[in-house]
């Protein structure tokens, strides 16, 4: 157990009385409901839609409460203050007799900035009981997760860093996550502008499930009704996004485990079936390839000559090409005899842009 965790454990009651007493849990969903219902530009929210929104949260998530009133005009004067997130609505906007509520700056979102000190001494909260999970089979994960979110947030203050982790800091669309996100555990439709690197501008309405990262590039997974697979929306081809009222939402009636667990990456088309693919791989390369295997299916045998044979079943796409060829002439593919010509054709056409 880290140092970090000991010392939440040691702090657990005094978060726990601060944070219970000034902003217990309902207070944080009835900002995250508002902070959603400020920021749409398709619903106009009068007070009595937000007073429903915020009911509309609580009985999704099972609780049971009221809210009045002088509650949420105290909320709404939290967020505007110093101590809250300092927004700023628009002022005079008028629904027939009644004010709108939206921000005055369009696409704001307090998701943009840091956290708030309550909800640190939550995410504390959650790293505790995260750390008993550490070493429990299947939740392996949860050794990356807990540092790295003690690093990049908890203690994002601190000029040296203990660990380091691969980034690019250019890459297009990482400041869209958080509205995606938010939408995916609020179950809210999307409206996105998406333009294709080779294509025309597309306008798609989707269901978020999921982000999923490939390759140090981000992708959203949802339902189209236009489409009959998961539709797969790169976050660095996005241009923008609006909420949808959450009518319009349609549950998730993929296994997204199942989809991606028989392949590499993200690509897969409708009518792609399992192969089993044969490969040998250099000794130079074995020890590589041990390691951090190709994919789940993964077998593996150990020649006299130190070379590595790897048989792996999954559907072939662009990305398990590019992981072969990655490999250069340390890997050779033995069968099958269409994914050894697919690779020659390749090979053979990139040589030809070489003359020497």
């Amino acid at each position: 157990m880290s140092k970090l965790i000991v010392s939440y454990a040691v702090s657990l009651h005094s978060i726990h009385q601060h944070t219970l007493d000034h902003m217990e849990y309902r207070k944080l969903i009835r900002y995250r409901v508002l902070d959603r219902c400020f920021l749409s530009r398709t619903t106009a929210y009068t007070f009595q839609m937000l007073q429903e929104a915020i009911l509309d949260e609580y009985e999704e998530r099972g609780i049971d409460a009221d809210l009045n009133t002088r509650q949420l005009r105290n909320d709404i004067q939290f967020m505007k203050s110093k101590e809250g997130w300092n927004i700023e609505l628009e002022e005079g906007v008028w629904e027939g007799k009644k004010g709108i509520y939206r921000y005055a700056q369009k696409g704001y979102t307090i998701d943009s900035r840091p956290l708030h000190p309550v909800e640190k001494d939550y995410l504390k909260m959650a790293l505790f009981v995260l750390d008993r999970f550490k070493t429990q089979k299947g939740k392996e994960w949860v050794n990356e997760t807990i540092p790295r979110i003690e690093q990049e947030i908890i203690l994002s203050a601190r000029k040296k860093r203990s660990i380091e982790y691969y980034k690019n800091p250019f890459l297009k669309g990482l400041d869209l996550m958080e509205g995606l996100l938010n939408a995916i555990i609020d179950k809210t439709p999307l409206e996105i502008d998406y333009l294709p690197f080779n294509g025309e501008a597309k306008h798609w309405k989707i269901s978020p499930y999921l982000l999923k990262e490939y390759n140090n590039r981000w992708y959203l997974v949802g339902h189209n009704s236009e489409k009959d697979s998961p539709l797969m929306l790169a976050l660095d081809r996005m241009q923008g996004f609006e909420r949808m009222p959450r009518k319009h939402y349609t549950s998730n009636p993929y296994d997204l485990v199942d989809y991606f667990e028989d392949m590499i990456g993200v690509t897969r088309t409708t009518k792609s079936k399992l192969v089993k693919i044969r490969l040998q791989f250099t000794a130079h390369r074995a020890g590589y390839v041990i390691t951090k295997p190709l994919h789940g299916s993964q077998k593996t045998e150990r020649k006299e000559d130190g070379s590595l044979l790897v048989n792996i079943e999954l559907i072939p796409n662009k990305e398990m090409y590019s992981q072969l060829l990655f490999f250069g002439q340390d890997v050779k593919v033995l069968s099958p005899k269409k994914i050894v010509r697919k690779l020659h054709g390749i090979l053979h056409s990139a040589a030809s842009q070489y003359s020497l």
